[in-house]
């Protein structure tokens, strides 16, 4: 069972903070909902959040169909295929469930951020330059 509104307006609130703390994480509105961009770039999570849909939730990055399938076969309750962004590397993830853990959530957000960063952001904010390398090597 869902829990209460005023406990998903405070979860939605810190999931909020959760992405701001994200290096250079910026919120705008796209087609509604907040999302929630590394500075002017790339969007890393999606609130689907409010009156217009009928569960809480965050649509995240994930790296592929695979992953995607796995989840939602692993716990269909918590994991969803995003209406409109699930045909790309986005999961839908609901908040609204008692059984949802904070370290659930950040790490979804983190792994996101990190999906979504470019090269560069990813030397400056997370990983030693020898790391990088060959993450988007074509060879690998």
């Amino acid at each position: 069972m869902p829990v209460r509104l005023a406990a998903i307006e405070t979860r939605a609130g810190r999931i909020r903070q959760l992405c701001l703390d994200q290096p250079r994480g910026l919120e705008r509105i796209m087609y509604g909902f907040p999302v929630f961009s590394i500075g002017k770039g790339k969007v890393f999570v999606w609130l689907l959040h409010g009156l217009t849909i009928d569960r809480s939730a965050i649509a995240v990055r994930i790296s592929g169909a695979d992953e995607r399938e796995m989840l939602i076969e692993a716990d269909s309750a918590i994991f969803f295929r995003p209406r409109y962004l699930g045909r790309w590397n986005w999961i839908g993830m609901r908040f609204d469930l008692p059984s949802i853990t904070w370290s659930q959530l950040e790490a979804r957000i983190r792994t996101s951020w990190i999906l979504s960063a470019t090269p560069a952001q990813l030397r400056k904010y997370c990983m030693a330059p020898e790391r990088t390398s060959g993450f988007y090597n074509s060879d690998y």
